[in-house]
């Protein structure tokens, strides 16, 4: 219950970083390898009274293996004005590519608390998740008004349990 009151005092932090700048999803794949992306498709609401969020991944993205290996990731909303570069280098730069983006960014890296996998620091918002759904977008599923925008690589929906909310 808790996480549920602490939810919903959390949205205007959230959605006032989107559209634009985006949130930062924290990944860790089965080698402990924790990849940082910026993620703009996001919803939330509930599940069984349960707060959940869910996250739009193509499965080309390494964060999409990760999830699917591990089951946990965390969202993690920066200052925009403070962190922009971040955004835009995450964005950018493939986790396939063997990076760790939070060397490189100079963000530091916290273990989460009731989930395996870490969050970021600096963030003013984290959400711990637990995913417990997916599922894939197919053109059958899709208006056609957007098929035009995939090229057979339709995004994955992860519904994530919200287990823990860190609010500063």
């Amino acid at each position: 219950m808790a996480a549920k009151n602490s939810f919903i005092k959390t949205f205007d932090k959230i959605f006032n970083n989107l559209p634009n700048t985006g949130i930062l999803l924290v990944t860790r794949n089965e080698v402990d390898f924790d990849n940082i992306a910026t993620i703009s498709w996001i919803t939330f609401g509930y599940v069984w009274n349960d707060p959940v969020v869910n996250i739009y991944v193509r499965p080309g993205r390494f964060s999409h293996h990760s999830l699917m290996e591990n089951g946990f990731f965390s969202i993690n909303v920066l200052d925009p004005n403070k962190y922009e570069s971040v955004m835009s280098y995450c964005g950018t730069i493939s986790g396939n590519d063997g990076i760790d983006k939070f060397k490189h960014e100079k963000l530091k890296k916290i273990e989460s608390e009731y989930i395996n996998c870490p969050h970021i620091d600096e963030a003013k918002v984290v959400l711990e998740c637990q995913v417990i759904h997916r599922n894939v977008i197919s053109a059958e599923s899709l208006d056609r008004n957007y098929t035009r925008f995939y090229d057979n690589d339709f995004h994955s929906i992860f519904t994530g349990l919200i287990v823990n909310i860190k609010n500063r």
